[in-house]
């Protein structure tokens, strides 16, 4: 869940498990689990019993979705061994359309281009202007020549992967995000004690408290 949760990837969760959701709030350890799901932007889509008898009922069949899809139906099927089912309709959703956006590179590279282009100008036309309008609107306008010039616009196709989700995520801390989901990928399918080590080892270098 948490590598879902940082691919921002949308998904369905579905199984048997032995653990009674309707404990949430009177059991600690299910109450831990619930809260688990919920911290990774999971929900619960079946809120009652799916199994029922005499002397107890309880809610052991589990379907998660983090899907923002509001067009959905869940419920459960009454059988002698309920069955559980969560429809979602989204027709309007086109898969195989591609989302591009532009932007600029504002590499090393083009940033020392720039600087040299602004010095290699000759601006002793401007000095000619009686009027500071006139002077500072062909200043601008020699400016934006050079600045698209250098830092064109570029047509690419969005990743969401690769896009801050607000001023605060640096492009360091996106980086951090994926090696911490890589590491903790390869814990699971390798669960060796080499493996397990680099991870915890990972989550311990942004769980330092900060000093004072």
């Amino acid at each position: 869940m948490e590598i879902i949760n940082t691919e921002g990837t949308s998904s369905l969760i579905l199984g048997d498990v032995n653990i009674c959701l309707l404990k949430y709030g009177a059991n600690d350890k299910t109450s831990d689990y619930v809260d688990g799901i919920l911290s990774r932007g999971f929900l619960p889509v079946i809120h009652k019993p799916t199994r029922v008898t005499h002397t107890s009922a309880t809610l052991i069949d589990h379907i998660y979705s983090n899907l923002t899809c509001k067009d959905t139906l869940s419920g459960i099927i009454l059988t002698d061994h309920f069955g559980t089912f969560y429809i979602v309709n989204d027709s309007n959703r086109n898969t195989d359309k591609l989302t591009f956006i532009t932007m600029r590179k504002f590499t090393e590279t083009n940033m020392t281009k720039f600087k040299q282009l602004l010095c290699d100008r000759d601006f002793s036309e401007i000095i000619n202007y009686d009027c500071p309008t006139s002077a500072y609107d062909k200043f601008m306008s020699i400016y934006k020549t050079i600045f698209n010039g250098t830092f064109y616009l570029l047509k690419t196709l969005f990743n969401k992967k690769y896009m801050k989700r607000g001023p605060w995520v640096s492009t360091g801390l996106l980086a951090s995000v994926r090696n911490k989901a890589k590491l903790f990928k390869k814990k699971l399918s390798k669960p060796t004690n080499e493996n397990i080590k680099c991870y915890k080892m990972y989550l311990n270098l942004f769980n330092r408290p900060s000093a004072s």
